[in-house]
């Protein structure tokens, strides 16, 4: 079966602009923050963007489970997948991630009180969690700390991918469940060990669960799925403005802000699937494309802004809209060019000399995606 076929345009464009909107929340979210005149204002911002994560790793939990449908106990499949994903994710990750280690050996001035751990550099390049030198656990690059749990979920997955496919769900829910219990019996003081004991994992189960159910022939209404949608937007507005999200890696998130994007996800692809094709504006499909490293690179453009134009901003509402709004633009122009002349070609130039399994080969549908 031609899984990249089978998956066609009326999944890879709910799911392309999905993206598109979720990588532009994270922007607006930061974009939000560099403005902030004074800290009390920056704690006082809508957490609403900060969501757009966790729709990423709902997405990412479809995509890998709906790409991999077919795949389940494939000899070799799994090796083959870690193979993907690595190519996928890592060429533009280490590019920001050399580029901060530059800077912060070079510059260090331009991190505050930030200096250099070649310890935490180790660590960022293996997609671990480390601790800088003033406490702070993360990864050389700031954003970073998602690929930490990207990476977790498709190691797991990969091994579960030699099992039968009626285990993954179940595999995993257990697995991110012994985790998260093992993290509130024992104080584990590790900062590598965030990821597992943090219940984050559990989005990516959200999706996985959806990809299933699509596989399996779910299907609602056009009519339910954007009511879906609706109630999945509603939820998040709702959350963050009653600031119920409690920071990067805090317990409640994955219900106040997962669940929300999984219904969205549902919403989204259920209803492409019932209207047959959903129409993708040109500007979404660039956008969504180049997500990932617009994701990534977007802070190194508001930190020049930063450094450059907000000093010299002249006070005002209509100033600091127009300011607001040339970030983004800028941060989705940097993006689009970091895709087209370097993610995608390195990318294209490391599938072909790397991946040659033929089951796998047959998911090229993932090279966009996540």
């Amino acid at each position: 079966m031609n899984v990249a076929r089978e998956a066609g345009t009326a999944i890879l464009n709910s799911i392309t602009i999905l993206r598109a909107i979720a990588a532009l929340a994270v922007v607006i979210y930061h974009v939000q923050h560099m403005l902030a005149s004074s800290p009390a204002q920056a704690e006082s911002i809508s957490k609403l963007g900060a969501a757009g994560v966790d729709l990423f790793f709902v997405i990412s939990g479809f995509i890998m489970m709906y790409v991999s449908f077919n795949l389940f106990e494939t000899k070799g499949a799994g090796l083959a997948f870690l193979k993907n994903r690595f190519v996928r994710i890592a060429p533009t990750y280490y590019l920001f991630t050399t580029l901060t280690i530059a800077i912060l050996l070079f510059f260090p001035s331009l991190y505050g009180q930030l200096r250099f751990s070649l310890t935490q550099a180790i660590s960022s390049y293996l997609f671990l969690f480390s601790r800088n030198n003033v406490g702070e656990i993360g990864m050389v690059v700031g954003v970073g700390w998602t690929l930490a749990f990207e990476a977790f979920f498709y190691l797991l997955f990969a091994v579960l991918l030699m099992l039968p496919r009626n285990w993954c769900l179940p595999a995993l829910a257990t697995l991110f469940s012994a985790g998260f219990i093992s993290g509130q019996i024992w104080d584990i003081d590790a900062a590598w060990a965030m990821v597992i004991t943090n219940p984050l994992t559990f989005e990516f189960l959200f999706g996985c669960l959806i990809g299933l159910a699509f596989r399996k022939g779910f299907q609602i209404s056009r009519w339910k799925s954007t009511a879906v949608i609706v109630g999945g937007v509603l939820a998040l507005l709702i959350t963050a403005q009653l600031d119920l999200f409690d920071g990067d890696f805090g317990e409640l998130r994955f219900l106040v802000f997962g669940v929300p994007a999984a219904a969205i996800v549902i919403g989204a692809v259920s209803l492409e699937r019932s209207l047959g094709r959903l129409p993708l504006p040109r500007i979404l499909k660039r956008i969504g494309d180049s997500s990932y490293s617009m994701y990534l690179g977007h802070q190194y453009v508001l930190a020049a802004i930063a450094a450059v134009i907000v000093p010299r901003m002249w006070d005002g509402y209509v100033i600091l809209v127009a300011v607001a709004t040339l970030s983004v633009v800028l941060c989705v122009v940097a993006g689009v060019c970091c895709f087209l002349l370097f993610e995608r070609p390195v990318t294209q130039v490391l599938r072909r000399r790397w991946l040659r399994h033929p089951k796998i080969s047959a998911t090229q549908v993932q090279r966009d995606l996540v």
